[in-house]
């Protein structure tokens, strides 16, 4: 009896062994792309992130064990516009022979001309999106304040280092959006990499990575097909389902006040205004000149919505909403990666939903 059941333990393991041998080994960036890659992959693939939950890519390091994923990996998903300024290194390093695949390359970006400064950010001032953003977004909370985002500094010194940070808007317009109001901004030469904030790109990502899987894994279109189509249903879905109550807002109840600049690619697909007071760069140091200059902008507003970030110290954005009489939520809002399995923003459709709802209650209240 005990051989039978030994027998059965060692083919059941086998059957366990050879399903997981083929799965698809997807290697991915950052906790976001990780999940979009989970969703649309379903039971066929097996994801690792490189940069996990609730850690930050900007100023994450690879390691060996990072690099041994990425070598024997079947397909490697990147975010690119300069998200992951290890990358190219790291992918390098591993002599991987895998597909690497950037899923921004296909997005329509647009960048604005370096005329286009002082507080009016791309809004509905954009010539190419008229038709989609009708309520008019003061700089987008993106390049109003010059972000330098070569800072090497950490969160850690937020309230007392500062830096130059020039170049705004250095933007120039580049291509036409198709379906989608996907916008890059240049700061200080730099693109905006947060797209991932507006749904209609997370959906683009999903699509690109949809394709990619089908590339390497022909046998499972169907399923990744169909996996797609559920993807794109619900994260529209929850986008539609917030526009009634983004139309009611107040044009005067639209300011959202965040602890760096990430959420741009949001204002263009909601029409809401997001300040910051650090660049596209989560590791850059804030200029005080323009903290003051923000400072007075939201002492001038009769409301505006404050949050810090999850992955950001709380100091800097504590003194800004001090000095200009707002309180802080008591909401973090998540942008560079994903919550924990038991936080609020575990998948990418919570983590819309989580951000926006919180986002849109605050500013709900007077």
């Amino acid at each position: 009896m005990n051989k039978i059941i030994g027998s059965l333990c060692f083919t059941a393991l086998a059957s366990v062994s050879q399903i997981a041998l083929a799965q698809v080994q997807v290697v991915t960036s950052f906790s976001i792309l990780g999940d979009i890659a989970t969703q649309v992959g379903g039971e066929a693939v097996e994801v690792t992130d490189i940069v996990g939950p609730d850690q930050d890519a900007h100023v994450y390091s690879p390691s060996v064990a990072d690099a041994r994923a990425v070598a024997t990996a079947d397909l490697v998903i990147l975010n690119g516009l300069g998200f992951e300024t290890w990358a190219e290194a790291l992918v390098a390093g591993s002599g991987t022979s895998a597909p690497i695949v950037t899923v921004t390359d296909a997005l329509p970006l647009i960048i604005h001309s370096e005329e286009e400064e002082g507080h009016e950010e791309h809004g509905d001032e954009h010539k190419e999106h008229d038709a989609h953003d009708e309520h008019g977004h003061e700089d987008e909370g993106h390049d109003e304040h010059g972000h330098d985002e070569h800072g090497d500094e950490h969160k850690e010194h937020d309230d007392h280092e500062v830096h130059g940070h020039e170049d705004e808007h250095g933007h120039d317009e580049h291509g036409k959006e198709e379906n989608m109001e996907a916008h890059a901004h240049h700061d200080h030469g730099e693109l905006d990499p947060h797209a991932w904030g507006a749904m209609a790109n997370g959906i683009a990502y999903a699509a690109v990575i949809r394709d990619a899987l089908i590339s390497v894994d022909p046998e499972n279109a169907e399923a990744y097909q169909a996996n797609f189509a559920a993807f794109e249903t619900a994260g529209t879905a929850l986008r539609d389902g917030f526009a009634a109550r983004i139309a009611a807002l107040p044009a005067d109840h639209r300011t959202v006040v965040t602890s760096h600049d990430a959420f741009g690619y949001m204002a263009e697909e909601t029409g809401l205004t997001f300040l910051a007071p650090k660049g596209f760069n989560s590791a850059s140091a804030a200029n005080a000149g323009e903290v003051r200059e923000l400072i007075e902008e939201l002492r001038a507003l009769p409301h505006a919505a404050v949050f810090v970030e999850s992955l950001q110290n709380a100091a800097l954005i504590d003194q800004i909403a001090a000095e200009a009489n707002l309180n802080v939520s008591d909401q973090v809002l998540y942008s560079d990666a994903l919550s924990g399995s038991d936080g609020p923003a575990s998948t990418y459709l919570d983590y819309y939903s989580y951000n926006l709802d919180s986002i849109l209650t605050a500013l709900e209240t007077e």
